[in-house]
């Protein structure tokens, strides 16, 4: 898991020891991570879990939760000695990221450093040697891509710049060399380690996201979900496993039931291409952020990819430059062809199909009402019940969230290409809801499509509160632990 590799780096030019080494891999031109930083993208990867299936209220994920089952854990039920070096302090015991590993060894976060390959390396070598006898599952995390870019050749290291930031083409230019030098410096570790370890039956590379480098005004991961934030190489090889090139969008969520898959074939001597089904099912590919300010959403389908960048409503003060700097200048809606050419947002199959699976996606993420307003749709809405801090996806003409005597006034003038609010329900309140005159009654999470046909909207049970008292209590360690 080369953390923070961008696709269009892992090459033969850029990289050519490992590219060599996986010379009869399988390569998956077109993997996606769920997330463009790293917490979500390892849950993710290592539970087969949608970020937001998986988030506190507040919409953060730093923490594996306990409910779900992890690939290391399925390895282990499965026989396998697992071991897990990440040279990434973030990817914590305390947070859970450790759960089905017999061997987790991770930096001690108060050093605030990541550790270089050398360490990954030897620990490595000694706990393949300890367990030289056993079907084992071996997780390796270098930090190598991520910023600060060390150039290997002059010496250099280089912090990155943050979104929003100003830099001239001379150090742009360099701050390219450095993170391409990186990506070469791994390669040469990662093939030298490969080399020294046993042969293993299953070999995977991948990363958990990339790197902006002023592509579209920012830099670094986290903020913005572009390809070159969400865009990852994925090979995989094997004895079994034919080498070639695959198209189809992918995403990195069906990782662990492939890997799962492929284990088993290998304890039956039996891996092939179909081991590696749960990578290729019908599957919405999407990607989420919810780094400075409110969430961001993106669906990949065929060679085209959806935005969608939420807004708070009613509008508040930024509180962070870098979510001033994407509130002023991220599109609320955005629809592109990979290849960067920009398209009509209002491209209606790729939008319809968008709308579906952020509402599904971010089924259960906070218990509120849900209000979608379609095709250039309006009303004025009063509700009680709910909180006066809310969220809009999608766009419309004008929407406004107000005070309404005991409640709040929602007022949307033609949706486009949609509007989809959400307002977060008070505690211990049902909220009730008049629109043109008429009272709807809610009936739990059934969308109702009001008789008049401009709303639809319904009610998000949200989550049990034991989910939100663990994140809670992750918090609290990571705090004890100077990791927050």
């Amino acid at each position: 898991m080369a953390d923070t590799l961008r696709f269009d780096h892992a090459t033969a030019e850029l990289m050519p020891e490992i590219s060599t080494d996986f010379a009869g891999s399988l390569r998956f031109e077109r993997a996606y991570s769920p997330a463009s930083w790293t917490l979500p993208s390892v849950a993710s990867i290592f539970s087969g879990e949608l970020p937001a299936r998986m988030r506190g209220p507040d919409g953060s994920l730093i923490s594996l939760p306990t409910r779900t089952s992890t690939l290391a854990e399925e390895l282990s039920e499965r026989g396998y000695a697992t071991v897990g070096i990440t040279a990434n302090y973030t990817v914590h015991h305390e947070n859970h990221y450790s759960a089905g590993f017999d061997l987790f060894l991770v930096p001690d976060p108060k050093v605030g450093q990541f550790a270089d390959i050398t360490w990954l390396r030897q620990l490595a070598l000694e706990a393949a040697s300890w367990l030289d006898d056993e079907d084992l599952f071996l997780y390796l995390q270098p930090m190598e891509a991520h910023d600060p870019y060390r150039n290997h050749e002059t010496g250099e290291a280089l912090p990155a710049p943050h979104t929003g930031d100003i830099v001239s083409e001379a150090e742009l230019a360099a701050l390219r060399r450095a993170y391409a030098s990186e990506a070469g410096y791994l390669s040469r570790e990662l093939s030298r380690l490969r080399e020294e370890l046993p042969a293993f039956d299953l070999e995977i590379l991948t990363s958990d996201h990339g790197e902006e480098f002023f592509e579209h005004g920012g830099f670094r991961h986290g903020p913005a979900l572009y390809p070159e934030s969400v865009h990852v190489p994925l090979w995989i090889q094997g004895a079994g496993l034919s080498a070639g090139q695959i198209d189809q969008p992918v995403s990195l969520v069906g990782l662990k039931d492939a890997v799962v898959a492929a284990a088993e074939g290998v304890l039956l001597g039996d891996l092939t291409e179909a081991s590696l089904a749960p990578l290729m099912e019908e599957r919405p590919v999407t990607a989420e952020t919810f780094s400075f300010g409110p969430p961001r959403w993106s669906l990949i389908r065929d060679d085209r990819q959806a935005i969608f960048f939420a807004r708070p409503a009613p509008p508040k003060p930024a509180e962070h430059p870098v979510e001033r700097w994407l509130l002023e200048h991220q599109p609320r809606v955005l629809v592109a062809p990979l290849d960067g050419e920009t398209l009509d947002p209002t491209e209606r199959s790729l939008m319809a199909r968008s709308v579906r699976s952020l509402i599904d996606q971010f089924a259960g993420w906070r218990r509120g009402l849900y209000l979608l307003f379609e095709d250039g749709s309006g009303g004025t809405v009063r509700i009680r019940g709910v909180e006066n801090e809310g969220l809009v996806w999608g766009d419309a003409e004008r929407i406004e969230v107000s005070p309404d005597g005991a409640g709040l006034r929602l007022d949307v003038t033609s949706a486009s290409p949609f509007a989809l609010v959400l307002l977060p329900a008070l505690e211990g309140e049902q909220p009730t809801v008049e629109l043109a005159g008429q009272k709807i009654e809610l009936e739990g999470s059934t969308p109702i499509r009001h008789a008049g046909g401009s709303v639809v909207l319904w009610l998000d049970a949200g989550r049990p509160k034991e989910e939100a008292l663990e994140v809670e209590s992750t918090l609290e360690r990571l705090r004890a632990l100077s990791y927050i």
